[in-house]
């Protein structure tokens, strides 16, 4: 397949091996553009899957938890830390770090609640809402004002790791995670761990 055939992530097979395209990416920081967008587009399809599952939205939410741990993890480990030249915490990158840490507190605050009830049902809505905004101040903010700057091992970098978002959504830490009760808190956690665990 070729890179211009490259599919988006809700077309990709989930649970690829650890070892597919964790080796040197090449694309500059158009691809790296590209992906973020395609991740965030699937990120809008998941959110109308929960929105749609109503009243019985159990696996649809769990879907989409892992593939929100999965993804924000990445970006902190990677495009975050480039495009802050190693700040998380000023600017567009901090803002968007914030607004990561928000949504987690929130989504804890919602897991309190009846899934199947109208205080979930708004409660929801209204974090969808926060986290479909932050995906859209990411690519029109964050990732303009240093991405032109990165160099080719800093993109091959962003890239490799934004490749592994479906896989470590799918691994067998986060289903695990998943099925226990720990909460969306629980599935960062284990997310963070298999990220380290793949950069080591």
């Amino acid at each position: 397949m070729t890179e211009g055939t490259r599919p988006t992530p809700h077309e990709e097979p989930v649970g690829r091996p650890v070892g597919d395209e964790i080796g040197p990416r090449h694309g500059g920081p158009q691809e790296v553009r590209a992906v973020v967008a395609a991740q965030h587009r699937h990120l809008r399809d998941l959110v109308e899957a929960v929105r749609d599952a109503h009243p019985a939205r159990g696996e649809a939410l769990s879907a989409l938890l892992r593939y929100v741990a999965a993804h924000e993890v990445v970006e902190q480990n990677s495009l975050h830390p480039v495009l802050g030249r190693g700040s998380t915490e000023d600017g567009e990158v901090g803002a968007r770090v914030s607004e990561e840490r928000e949504a987690t507190d929130a989504m804890e605050r919602l897991e309190r609640l009846d899934p199947g009830g109208t205080a979930f049902e708004r409660g929801f809505d209204a974090w969808a809402e926060a986290l479909l905004a932050h995906a859209e101040a990411e690519e029109r903010d964050e990732l303009g004002t240093r991405l032109e700057e990165l160099d080719e091992a800093e993109t091959s970098m962003v890239l490799r790791l934004l490749d592994q978002v479906d896989s470590i959504a799918a691994s067998d830490a986060m289903t695990e995670r998943a099925a226990g009760d720990g909460g969306f808190a629980a599935l960062v956690d284990a997310a963070r761990l298999e990220v380290s665990r793949r950069l080591d």
